[in-house]
């Protein structure tokens, strides 16, 4: 669905998932709850008591794209099936050193593949090979996933919550349901050894790559700000120790884990402007997201009788810098979001593109604050744009964000360049951030 040009194909790849993807699938899956409670109390926040009980420093970026990525793939696959990047440090380095090392060279894979091809033929490979091999270990680890989902789903027995392969089960259960007597779709690949493995391993490849890395920098910007303002960690503290219960660690009895209310999370205000002002400044994904105009021609911002197949591009970081619409936009300001009018809110939320909007709007938006895995449609189209919340729901970043705030000061040891990088989706140019935490 990631790449689909065709409006009619996306949406109905769309309308197969959209369900597992509401807000109201989100705050109420058992999965959900089961699968936050573990990775949050069993592997990140232990972390972050060891750094106040040592005094030592913790880097955080690779370990935002640690947690976003365990969080996204236990809803995904359920928990058994996912990755434990948080303690798997191993595992975790060798996705992470694969994954970002091929992007010097995705420019030329997406956009020039037939003058690649073509060079290749008369043997220049302007990208060199263990680009593709990285490409195909990190398609293989997914597609064992995968297959590893489906022998569960298979056996028709009944699956623990916590285990539950969510979103794969309800992509599977969709494939079959509406095209029924086939197994496979559009790719070349003959061994299906099940219907649709690779239309929906390539499917659950683009969700999860969408989440860890968009989520992880998002977070990293939150921790850091904060870090920099220790009265507003004392504000978000006492914002958080209103909820029943609180999000405390370490906990008196740790067999009984009262994780707080979702709903009630998500009513917090403190902590939803930090997060819109987060994803306003520091967005994940700055980069243009390249459209097609439609037959027969269109007409966008006041240019009329454009051609049909014309490449257009918005930027989410040049429209959250909108000087018109967001005063002083280069600083980071939560209290924009509190102290608006109900007419400059509802201005500043139109401007708000950290999710993209109408029918190429991320499908993940509710996860994407819930698990904050922004899965920005690349899939070029024109679209009107359209008036969308698109994140009110809790999440599982917010989640980790009141676990820690709740709990623990920050403040920083040492970082890189926290200058956004260059690129369709970006973090700190520093490529680090180490932080020190105190328990409360």
């Amino acid at each position: 669905m990631f790449a689909m040009v065709h409006g009619k194909e996306h949406s109905e790849r769309k309308r197969m998932l959209s369900h597992v993807y509401s807000k109201t699938q989100v705050l109420s899956s058992a999965t959900t709850r089961e699968t936050t409670e573990a990775i949050l109390y069993q592997r990140l926040l232990p972390i972050f008591q060891n750094s106040s009980d040592t005094d030592s420093a913790v880097e955080v970026l690779e370990l935002n794209y640690a947690y976003a990525m365990d969080t996204f793939m236990a809803f995904q696959f359920g928990l058994s099936l996912a990755s434990n990047f948080i303690q798997d440090i191993q595992k975790r380095k060798w996705y992470l050193n694969d994954f970002f090392s091929r992007r010097p060279y995705l420019f030329y894979i997406t956009e020039t593949p037939k003058l690649l091809s073509r060079l290749a033929k008369v043997g220049l490979h302007i990208v060199p090979q263990w680009v593709d091999a990285a490409t195909d270990a990190l398609e293989s680890w997914n597609l064992d996933i995968c297959d590893r989902a489906e022998h569960l789903l298979a056996q028709d027995r009944e699956i623990p919550a916590v285990d539950y392969p969510v979103i794969y089960a309800q992509e599977r259960a969709a494939m079959r349901k509406s095209y029924p007597g086939t197994t496979r779709l559009n790719t070349p690949r003959q061994d299906q050894s099940y219907p649709f493995r690779y239309e929906i391993a390539s499917d659950m490849y683009d969700h999860n790559a969408a989440a860890h890395e968009t989520s992880g920098d998002t977070l990293t910007y939150v921790y850091y700000e904060m870090s920099r303002n220790p009265v507003l960690q004392k504000r978000l503290r006492d914002e958080l120790l209103t909820l029943n219960p609180p999000v405390a660690f370490p906990l008196a009895d740790p067999g009984a884990i009262i994780l707080a209310d979702f709903k009630a999370v998500d009513g917090l205000p403190l902590l939803d402007a930090i997060l819109m002002e987060t994803l306003r400044l520091w967005v994940a994904v700055p980069g243009g997201q390249p459209r097609l105009t439609p037959y027969p021609s269109c007409s966008i911002a006041g240019y009329d009788n454009i051609p049909p197949n014309t490449k257009v591009q918005c930027y989410a970081y040049a429209l959250h810098r909108n000087p018109k619409v967001y005063e002083e936009p280069e600083e980071w300001k939560p209290e924009r979001w509190l102290d608006a009018s109900a007419e400059k809110l509802t201005e500043m939320r139109r401007w708000f593109w950290a999710f993209g909007s109408g029918g190429r709007m991320c499908i993940g938006n509710n996860i994407a604050i819930h698990c904050e895995s922004t899965l920005v449609s690349l899939s070029p189209i024109c679209h009107h744009r359209r008036k969308d919340d698109a994140n009110k729901a809790v999440s599982a970043m917010k989640m980790a964000i009141a676990g820690i705030y709740t709990n623990f000061t920050s403040e920083i040891f040492e970082h890189g360049d926290m200058t956004l990088a260059d690129g369709f989706t970006a973090g700190p140019k520093g490529n680090r951030l180490n932080l020190k935490f105190k328990h409360v």
